[in-house]
């Protein structure tokens, strides 16, 4: 038996901070504990300081498992091809741009935004402002590796911009294996 948790409201305060409690009882925990996050190894591994990580981390909704180390077990990424062609296809139909997660080399992770963004982009990127990771882009194009591929929005624009991924990428997708799976 192994016990994952979330980070975000569910683990971390609302400062997401560790609380001492709750640093003990990890620490102290006999059985396998880990974390699966929609954040990064950098992201995650900075907020659980002080807390021994002995398992696999799942990372950036389930794109990547890494140990606590670092080292890379599996990687889960719309490769470059596919990527351009979900930008390309979304900026044209509703002149929106995604952030992106991903790398160019292994484990050199970059987190990309576009030189023009939204409000809800906007007000995520105040999250991040001293990142090294974060890197504003003129024209926006996808990695060698994407992990995650996000766009922001009023719910009416994400389902029309989710429908055109789903009938004109899709089946590409799908046909011509543009998702790679790397064991490392």
């Amino acid at each position: 038996m192994i016990y994952v948790t979330d980070l975000d409201k569910t683990f971390l305060r609302s400062d997401l901070s560790v609380s001492e409690f709750s640093k003990k009882v990890w620490n102290e925990f006999k059985y396998p504990i880990t974390v699966a996050t929609a954040r990064s190894y950098k992201g995650a591994t900075s907020l659980l300081k002080g807390l021994n990580l002995n398992y696999p981390l799942i990372l950036l909704d389930g794109a990547m498992i890494a140990q606590p180390n670092g080292k890379i077990i599996k990687i889960n990424a719309i490769d470059k091809e596919l990527g351009d062609n979900i930008i390309d296809e979304i900026y044209k139909n509703f002149k929106e741009y995604p952030l992106i997660v991903g790398f160019n080399e292994i484990g050199v992770e970059k987190f990309l935004y576009p030189k023009e963004i939204n409000k809800y982009q906007k007000e995520l990127l105040q999250n991040y402002k001293n990142d090294s990771r974060v890197l504003n882009i003129e024209k926006l194009r996808a990695l060698k590796y994407n992990l995650k591929m996000v766009y922001l929005g009023e719910e009416i624009l994400l389902k029309e911009i989710h429908q055109t991924i789903d009938l004109k990428l899709c089946n590409k997708f799908f046909e011509e294996k543009h998702l790679y799976i790397i064991k490392m």
